[in-house]
């Protein structure tokens, strides 16, 4: 497969249609995102999305790659995809994709607070570190809003002065 005709295969992923909402920017690449959409085996827009792809793979926590798994049959794949084709999701899996809104609604405020602790930070991996943050506070047993972002925002602060 070309450089070409891969990037028009994978683009209509960079925007969700999820049901009973407007359209939405997806960053389907990332690893959590892209794992959820792989395990949507019966999803219309499967063998669009990874048909021809012979493996992807992602990034684990432990700088290894993993495979992402079995992509679509091979001779499924030489027919022709659906072109234009969109991402379009359930309620249910957009929400699985969206994530914990306590992460959001924390990465949102600590990067307009403390843009500082995210200096030199990908945006796409913000809410990977204040999630593992705030599991850090439900590991020292804090329960309140208030209370686990102040952990979130020492845990971070700690985590820069280390580097």
């Amino acid at each position: 497969m070309t450089t070409q005709r891969l990037a028009s295969q994978l683009a209509p992923a960079m925007v969700a249609y999820p049901a009973g909402e407007p359209p939405a920017l997806l960053r389907f690449y990332l690893p959590r995102v892209i794992r959820q959409l792989h395990a949507e085996t019966h999803a219309d827009w499967r063998r669009s999305l990874f048909g021809g792809i012979e493996q992807w793979w992602w990034p684990a926590d432990d700088s290894s790659w993993q495979p992402l798994g079995a992509m679509p049959e091979q001779e499924q794949a030489q027919a022709p995809l659906a072109s234009p084709w969109q991402l379009t999701l359930s309620a249910s899996l957009y929400q699985a994709l969206q994530g914990d809104p306590e992460v959001h609604t924390a990465t949102r405020v600590l990067t307009q607070q403390y843009p500082e602790l995210f200096a030199g930070v990908c945006a796409c991996a913000r809410s990977q570190r204040v999630e593992a943050a705030l599991l850090a506070a439900t590991e020292a047993g804090l329960v309140q809003r208030g209370e686990r972002l102040a952990y979130a925002y020492r845990h971070l602060l700690a985590g820069n002065q280390e580097q």
